[in-house]
């Protein structure tokens, strides 16, 4: 009979005995290592890259392996985030340091009703003798100081304010941008101011000094030269405090100065002006 491709055993060949699988158990330290070039990843090794064969045997045979209640720490420590308060050194819980307004403080101050009072922070310009744009006396003006909006002050290098915070003049409208009615309404407050820090003598010149230009018949025609001579006078006045004399030939010839700057400007302007409308005029 043919064997159909099955070799025949003989009745008289002994048997090799069928291997035990506690057999290949028990040999553990005579582990046979493959190339790793040999090795063709799939779905499965790439899910378990490190197999058991791998690992050291002290970790195998469970000499370092955790226990339940290190595994639970293990997990603990990545899925709960640490808690800021004890990362920031300089973390403050506000809501147990008590009131941030006590009454012994509220007791000592004075509710201000009077919407044009001069604020402090002019008042210290004033005093530190840094010289303050008309334009930071609009009303406009008054209340963005008063509300702190943004950013106003800055950190002075030189003079009587060097390394004091003061306002940045800066933030604030040119004084060129003043019209006839805010020009006014600005002066009204900067008399103010010069009445809280002023001795009577030295306010009083300034006094005389709006009394004049309100009083000026043609003042809407010589504004600009209003403008620039008190913005002169003003300057003068913060880099060395004067008594302002409106009868002084000092005074007159300064008006005088800037009224002919202001004619040649205006001249100057108009010649221009003129040049640009004959350059457009078509020829016939």
């Amino acid at each position: 009979m043919e064997s159909s491709g099955l070799s025949d055993v003989s009745e008289s060949e002994d048997e090799e005995p069928i291997p035990s699988i506690t057999s290949y158990m028990a040999q553990r330290t005579n582990h046979a290592h493959i190339a790793e070039d040999s090795i063709v990843p799939t779905r499965t090794d790439a899910a378990e890259p490190q197999s058991l064969d791998h690992l050291p045997e002290n970790e195998v045979d469970g000499g370092h392996q955790l226990g339940n209640s290190d595994w639970q720490a293990l997990i603990n420590t990545q899925t709960h985030p640490t808690d800021p308060k004890q990362t920031k050194s300089d973390y403050i819980d506000y809501s147990e340091v008590g009131p941030a307004f006590r009454l012994s403080e509220a007791s000592k101050n004075v509710h201000e009703l009077d919407p044009s009072a001069i604020p402090n922070a002019l008042k210290q310009m004033a005093h530190y003798r840094v010289f303050i744009p008309l334009s930071m006396f609009t009303s406009q003006s008054l209340n963005i100081i008063r509300d702190n909006v943004a950013d106003l002050y800055m950190k002075k290098k030189t003079g009587l304010s060097a390394g004091k915070y003061v306002l940045n003049s800066d933030l604030f409208p040119n004084e060129d941008s003043l019209t006839e009615q805010t020009f006014f309404q600005a002066y009204r407050n900067w008399l103010k101011l010069l009445d809280e820090v002023s001795e009577p003598d030295v306010a009083g010149g300034w006094h005389k000094h709006h009394d004049l230009m309100i009083n000026d018949a043609n003042f809407s025609s010589l504004f600009a030269t209003w403008k620039s001579h008190d913005r002169h006078l003003r300057t003068s006045f913060f880099n060395a405090p004067f008594v302002l004399d409106v009868d002084s030939r000092t005074y007159i010839k300064g008006f005088d100065r800037e009224w002919m700057v202001s004619e040649v400007s205006s001249f100057q302007k108009e010649d221009t002006s003129l040049a640009i409308h004959s350059r457009s005029k078509p020829l016939m």
